[in-house]
């Protein structure tokens, strides 16, 4: 075992460490499944994206979701299962935050066990997406402190795009046509603002049990914005093909879930509100893909070399971008 992960882990706990190994998944932050005894906690590296100055804001959004968790009603009906929100643990100082020799930030909370991460209908990750949504609906938008505020914004990303230089690697000038001919109408998109949401509502963000999604995990995104793009988030993660492309029936499926939750009625214009923001998603995501790319592969981490090329690629090849 890596002595300098188990000095860290000893900044937080005061017993002997039987394993740590790495947990997959994770595009940006470092995780590590530490076992200590019949405990296991999660070790993550901030990520490096989250400067000093931006702590205080993430511990307290942390704080604001728990007591949200806390005030929410028990279980229903449309929620058999109790509803998880995952406890950081204290280091030796009373910090939630720990920075190591090498500079880097660390964090420590309690791993919750859990089943499959992906729900076996679209339909219960809207009813857990709708849950979370009721959850930040008792939250202040005012005590909400964005850590990514422009996490959701194409004109962020497009401008970002833009001025961009490409360091060591190939344009892709098929890509950049694609990316030219829609700008425009994605810059279009109505942006919605007012609500609190999670910010990266995908599946492998929800935590399964019995069949049941029971909470969230990676509460960094917790910011204000459009409840559309949780939406989008979700949908992108389990009711697309291989192309991209929305599959009706799973869309359905999903509304109806967040329907069921929330209360909120699913007209036609609440249906194409979703298939545009989801549109609009999967573009800005492949962008994201391609400008890190450009940019040396600062952000996204890769599992190989030339990973991010290949996601932006089939983020804006696959899909067929009509509106």
């Amino acid at each position: 075992m890596n002595n300098a992960y188990i000095d860290i882990v000893g900044q937080y706990i005061d017993r002997p460490i039987d394993d740590i190994k790495g947990l997959n998944g994770g595009h940006i932050n470092q995780s590590l499944l530490i076992k200590a005894g019949t405990s296991k906690y999660v070790l993550q590296c901030i990520s490096p994206a989250i400067k000093g100055e931006s702590l205080p804001d993430l511990e307290s959004n942390y704080l604001v979701y728990r007591a949200a968790c806390e005030a929410d009603a028990p279980v229903t009906d449309s929620s058999p299962c109790g509803w998880e929100c995952p406890e950081w643990i204290n280091d030796r100082d009373g910090q939630y935050f720990h920075k190591d020799v090498q500079g880097k930030t660390w964090r420590l909370y309690r791993y919750i066990d859990g089943d499959a991460l992906t729900p076996g209908e679209p339909y219960e990750a809207g009813l857990a997406l709708g849950r979370i949504h009721r959850i930040l609906k008792n939250c202040d938008p005012g005590d909400i402190h964005s850590v990514f505020p422009n996490l959701h914004n194409f004109k962020h990303y497009y401008e970002e795009y833009l001025t961009t230089e490409c360091v060591g690697s190939m344009r892709d000038y098929e890509l950049e046509d694609v990316i030219e001919q829609n700008a425009t109408e994605m810059l279009g998109i109505p942006v919605l603002t007012g609500s609190v949401i999670h910010g990266d509502a995908k599946v492998s963000n929800m935590i399964m049990r019995d069949g049941h999604v029971v909470g969230f995990i990676d509460l960094d995104t917790i910011m204000t914005g459009s409840v559309f793009d949780d939406i989008a988030d979700c949908t992108r993660s389990c009711c697309v093909d291989e192309n991209y492309n929305s599959v009706p029936d799973k869309v359905a499926s999903l509304l109806n879930g967040y329907s069921e939750a929330t209360g909120m009625e699913i007209t036609n214009e609440v249906a194409e509100t979703a298939e545009y923001n989801l549109i609009k998603n999967i573009f800005m995501l492949g962008l994201r893909y391609y400008t890190d790319y450009l940019a040396g592969n600062k952000y996204f981490v890769e599992s190989m070399p030339g990973d991010n090329l290949k996601k932006a690629r089939r983020l804006l090849k696959g899909n067929k971008f009509m509106l």
